[in-house]
């Protein structure tokens, strides 16, 4: 009997569990992928500090589908939820950095996408946490 209890406590001690988070650089969902391939400290369009975080996406699916559409994601840098940043591609253009994430990618094919997200400071370490529509858990990366 003690067996037992020791082994349910074991198990539930190795996670398992449905929304636990798998600090991981490739993020799986739906037959898309998205992997992550670094990220860079730059000035957002007001002069704040930002991070840019890149990422190969990669549509595994048998329709055209955007990153946008395929993960959603929040980050948090120690206690603070972080803001999307506008950031410029070319500061000539209007084009952002996160417009990206909007490009239909075909079925088999990969395209680099580009988020954004304004910072506390350029130290503290920053984690992107990826969900389902339902907040279903898919991963999270931390830079």
């Amino acid at each position: 009997m003690l067996l037992a209890v020791v082994m349910v406590f074991s198990f539930a001690a190795c996670g398992g569990g449905e929304d636990e988070k798998k600090d991981s650089s490739v993020i799986e969902f739906e037959g898309s992928k998205a992997e992550y391939i670094g990220s860079e400290l730059t000035k957002d369009a007001d002069g704040n500090d930002a991070v840019l975080v890149n990422f190969k996406y990669t549509n595994g699916n048998e329709e055209a589908k955007s990153f946008f559409w395929s993960f959603f994601n929040s980050a948090k840098q120690g206690d603070a939820e972080l803001e999307a940043a506008i950031t410029w591609v070319d500061e000539d253009s209007f084009e952002t950095h996160v417009d990206s994430t909007f490009a239909d990618v075909e079925p088999g094919k990969s395209h680099k996408v580009t988020l954004a997200y304004n910072i506390v400071d350029r130290t503290t370490p920053i984690g992107i946490t990826f969900v389902t529509l339902t907040d279903k858990v898919l991963g999270e990366i931390t830079i």
